[in-house]
């Protein structure tokens, strides 16, 4: 059985996944209650492997995603991709309001960020194309992180 599941406790609507109930949330960007959140992920889960978008707050209307597929019965499938600003800042490092590092070429605009929300609430199961992504393995990561 496929269903969506979100960590957030201020954002989004747990009852209503589609898009409607969503938009708001991004476009009409309320600092408070991200503030209150700080961060969390929308998770879809077919049976077999677990769909994630996960949205770090950073401040202002800035924030960081990731899309992860975790297959438990199929390794090779298991995916992690980091959102794509700024190519020549993807290896320098900021810690987010929820205490998690991110490259600051990962830092995106709300409305950018809805792009992708959309496109995965739409389609989880494949990597929303409405933005750029990088591949996390390609992350120089460093000793501390």
């Amino acid at each position: 059985m496929a269903n969506f599941h979100s960590t957030f406790f201020s954002i989004g609507n747990s009852e209503d996944f589609s898009a409607d109930a969503w938009r708001p949330y991004f476009l009409n960007f309320d600092t408070q209650k991200w503030n209150e959140d700080m961060g969390g992920s929308i998770q879809y889960i077919d049976g077999q492997c677990n769909y994630s978008l996960i949205m770090n707050y950073v401040e202002g209307k800035i924030l960081s995603i990731s899309y992860s597929v975790y297959c438990a019965s199929d390794f090779s499938r298991n995916i992690s991709y980091i959102s794509l600003n700024k190519i020549d800042s993807m290896n320098d490092f900021l810690i987010s309001k929820n205490a998690t590092t991110l490259p600051i070429g990962s830092c995106i605009v709300s409305d950018l960020v809805w792009n992708a929300v959309e496109s995965f609430l739409n389609d989880p199961v494949h990597l929303p194309v409405t933005i750029q992504w990088a591949n996390s393995k390609d992350i120089v990561w460093g000793e501390d992180f």
